[in-house]
């Protein structure tokens, strides 16, 4: 909880209410959100709460929210990636139906998040997907949802990839033994210390390395915090936050990899 906590904190000063994938460029099919339905999955002793797109897809992208909770945009992201990856999406509740709309109740439940519970919860849903036909399963994640999709693809073999956007927990596993493809996205303007700045990104990338997992690691160059963040409201709080400008074709190109990655990765 105290780790909880203090990654909170950190974060708090630093909010960005919505992080935005699109899928410019892709030309893929659009899933509108009524492709999404609502799900108990997991086995009897660990329910957990899920949204699903439908089933037929080999391969299987689990998809995690950050601090916000699942809100619209986690469920346009999911879609995106759907439409991009041609994987069957899962997106977990991690908060129990549970949402913030200012940074300090998102602040709330962050303190309040059981990290292992919410490895589990993973867990999970990725046993759940390959129960239903899928293959492999890979995580994808944004901020806390990043930390997360790298901590479930350490500690869990059900997971074979992950994509990480800006965040790291160094506290919930050992990177440096890390065994599946991992794809990492961060800015080199990035100022949450110990988290997903630039100094946490040299480390985890080192870590990483000495594993001899295969990776991917992206640094981009005047990149801040939530750079993947496309949408109006999200390029607003960004010049409030004073980060450097969010830029489209940059959402682009980080899109193109990643949907690249997982579906290199997870489908062949």
């Amino acid at each position: 909880k105290d780790s909880s906590q203090k990654m909170a904190s950190r974060l708090l000063a630093f909010a960005s209410r919505r992080f935005g994938l699109g899928c410019a460029g892709l030309g893929r099919v659009f899933l509108s959100t009524s492709s999404l339905s609502y799900k108990m999955i997991g086995d009897p002793l660990h329910r957990v709460p899920a949204l699903a797109s439908p089933p037929g897809p080999k391969g299987g992208l689990i998809v995690l929210q950050e601090w916000w909770g699942i809100n619209d945009q986690v469920k346009k992201t999911a879609l995106d990636m759907a439409a991009a990856t041609d994987c069957r999406v899962v997106v977990p509740d991690l908060f129990r139906s549970k949402q913030a709309y200012e940074a300090a109740e998102a602040q709330h439940l962050l303190e309040g998040l059981d990290w292992q519970g919410a490895i589990h919860d993973v867990g999970a849903s990725a046993l759940y997907l390959k129960s239903e036909g899928c293959q492999k399963v890979g995580v994808m994640g944004f901020c806390m949802g990043g930390a997360l999709a790298l901590g479930a693809a350490g500690l869990l073999p059900s997971v074979d990839a992950a994509v990480c956007f800006y965040g790291w927990n160094k506290g919930l596993f050992d990177a440096s033994k890390m065994c599946v493809p991992v794809q990492c996205h961060f800015g080199n303007e990035d100022d949450l210390p110990g988290f997903s700045d630039r100094a946490a990104a040299e480390e985890l990338k080192g870590l990483l390395e000495k594993s001899g997992c295969i990776l991917e690691f992206k640094q981009y160059v005047g990149r801040g915090h939530g750079f993947m963040n496309g949408t109006d409201w999200g390029k607003g709080m960004n010049d409030k936050l004073g980060r450097p400008p969010i830029r489209d074709d940059v959402i682009a190109d980080a899109t193109r990899s990643s949907s690249a990655f997982i579906r290199k990765h997870v489908l062949e």
